[in-house]
């Protein structure tokens, strides 16, 4: 099993990254999931903390100088399998994340399907990212991520805990999404909270606007 990949995640050190990305089998279906390596091994450990994506010292891939080719050895499993890919990041800091292309499975005796169709991103809990530049003066981005169809809400709130714009009301399919705040809303200059609510899933985050 081989892809081609490039990844740009938080790192610590030479051997430990706050966000990392890892690729995981299951043969029962997707009901249970188990970490895969990679010919060579992963190159990073992520670093323990209270939001590490991952157990602590996780291999894991984190940072590619260039797109690289990866090669897993599938040769001990045998029947039907899925493969799924997984970036997980402590929300501290953005950095561009991970690509992957030329996926390919290869083997003589075996008969293999794969789904032609782009991959989809589908996170595996809710989150609300922030917003970047925080501050800001004049817009910003908004990321978060939606792990099934769900009516999702985010509010914007001044100091005061009044609703000064909603940007998101609506039953939203599963995936990963991005919204302008401050957007034809000239914001005053102040300390304003964002806050996501998705069924039982609430989380609020502060954010600054300058002049």
């Amino acid at each position: 099993f081989t892809f081609w990949h490039y990844c740009r995640a938080e790192t610590m050190n030479v051997t430990h990254a706050w966000d990392g990305a890892v690729v995981e089998m299951s043969m029962d279906g997707g009901d249970s999931w188990f970490q895969i390596t990679p010919v060579g091994g992963y190159h990073k450990l992520i670093y323990s903390g209270s939001e590490a994506p991952f157990e602590p010292d996780t291999p894991c891939f984190a940072w590619t100088t260039d797109w690289t080719e990866v090669e897993f050895d599938l040769s001990a499993y045998e029947g039907s399998a899925r493969i799924r890919f997984r970036f997980g990041s402590d929300g501290y800091y953005g950095f561009e994340g991970w690509y992957i292309d030329d996926i390919n499975v290869t083997d003589d005796l075996a008969s293999i399907d794969l789904d032609e169709r782009d991959l989809e991103v589908i996170p595996i809990e809710f989150a609300l990212h922030g917003v970047s530049p925080n501050p800001f003066s004049r817009t910003a981005v908004l990321a978060f991520d939606v792990p099934r169809t769900s009516r999702v809400v985010i509010d914007l709130f001044d100091v005061r805990g009044r609703v000064v714009e909603t940007l998101a009301d609506s039953v939203t399919e599963p995936g990963r999404y991005a919204l302008t705040v401050g957007e034809g809303s000239g914001l005053p200059p102040g300390v304003y909270f964002l806050s996501m609510r998705a069924g039982s899933f609430s989380e609020t985050w502060k954010i600054v606007v300058v002049k």
